[in-house]
């Protein structure tokens, strides 16, 4: 079983490999797909143990080549939200831009509340989440005070 791990883990390794390559070469050439390696380094890494700061840093070079790319988003939020703190969770809302903003704004209130798949939000943020929804939800707001 070892060998079959280290054998997987080694192609893993590769492939991680493959796209920083990717991302190195259409960052110097100011490539238009640009966005695209930065989401496959994402997902290559996104399942490697002690690489979560170099993931989200991967999803995150994404969304700024290709701000309103709803796959990245998706991809993003899921492996953001899980484990997150309110505060992290304000400020990913607070990036996530105006026009498509309103798409999620479901997803992150069932993380705040603890509904999402994960039941990600931990208990000791639950009182300053309530204190804070506001913030979390403008779009919300504004509906329901009209």
């Amino acid at each position: 079983m070892k060998a079959c791990f280290c054998s997987v883990f080694g192609c893993v390794v590769e492939v991680d490999r493959a796209w920083r390559l990717a991302v190195d070469g259409m960052t110097a050439a100011g490539h238009p797909d640009e966005a695209d390696a930065w989401f496959g380094l994402a997902q290559a890494r996104r399942y490697q143990k002690g690489r979560r700061d170099d993931t989200l840093a991967a999803f995150e070079r994404a969304l700024d080549a290709a701000l309103g790319r709803t796959d990245v988003w998706d991809a993003y939020l899921e492996y953001a939200t899980y484990g997150i703190t309110v505060d992290g969770l304000l400020m990913l809302t607070e990036r996530i831009p105006p026009g498509v903003q309103a798409d999620y704004l479901d997803r992150l209130l069932s993380v705040a509340d603890g509904r999402d798949r994960w039941g990600g939000m931990p208990p000791a943020g639950m009182w300053r989440r309530r204190r804070r929804r506001r913030a979390l939800c403008p779009v919300r707001n504004l509906r329901s005070e009209q």
